[in-house]
């Protein structure tokens, strides 16, 4: 008997030059079932839009938060004060949560959001991409050695 992988439906919000990237990855994922994206310039949202033929392209990111079909939603706005609020709301309406850095602009809220998705069990972690650029793994190794 085979076993399939389970698939989940994804939103990103925020299509920028990073979430470009991880829209049209999710887009082409295996893993992912239904594909919605959020962005505030319709001239980016239609590019992406074309690009990854989502189920929903809006202007309006409450349209991901609020839809309950949606499992997972990967936050990379700007400006960087929108990540605490639009993270909170989408761990109160039950959403995984993989948020751009940085979590918070105050610590109180990043606890506050740690917290709320521990209670929720709702997994929820922070995109930190450059742990993977080859520099800084020589960077370490240098240190160490």
């Amino acid at each position: 008997m085979q076993m399939t992988k389970p698939r989940i439906n994804v939103g990103i919000i925020g299509t920028g030059w990073c979430g470009g990237i991880r829209a049209v990855a999710a887009a082409a994922s295996p893993w992912v079932s239904d594909f919605h994206i959020a962005e505030i310039k319709e001239e980016r949202l239609k590019e992406i839009a074309a690009l990854t033929t989502p189920v929903t392209a809006t202007t309006d990111y409450r349209v991901l938060v609020e839809n309950p079909s949606i499992d997972a939603v990967m936050i990379s706005t700007t400006p960087e004060p929108t990540h605490y609020p639009i993270a909170k709301e989408s761990l109160l309406a039950g959403k995984h949560v993989f948020l751009e850095k940085p979590i918070a602009m105050e610590l109180h809220e990043a606890d506050e959001l740690i917290a709320l998705a521990r209670s929720k069990k709702l997994a929820f972690t922070i995109g930190y991409s450059q742990r993977f650029n080859p520099k800084f793994a020589l960077v370490k190794r240098s240190i160490e050695d």
